[in-house]
């Protein structure tokens, strides 16, 4: 539970906000550059973050699959052995 008063915003979201805060007018060169990496790095984990979501995924397939074999080569029907 948190203790923000507020639902977090999805990642892209506040990537694309901070991408095009830093072209405001009244922005610094020095906070453009900060906002320009904040919006990459949010970018770069949110596809790191689905990348590994995805093989977690595959990983947990895959074990369910190898569990149904062994199941199958052991003559085991289920419960504990």
């Amino acid at each position: 539970m948190s203790d923000k008063p507020y639902e977090l915003p999805p990642a892209l979201t506040v990537a694309d906000v901070c991408a095009q805060r830093a072209w405001d007018d009244d922005v610094d060169d020095d906070t453009r550059l900060l906002c320009e990496m904040a919006a990459d790095t949010i970018r770069a984990l949110h596809r790191r973050l689905m990348r590994l979501a995805h093989s977690n995924e595959q990983a947990e397939a895959t074990n369910e699959q190898l569990a149904g074999f062994i199941q199958v080569l052991s003559g085991q029907k289920g419960g504990a052995a």
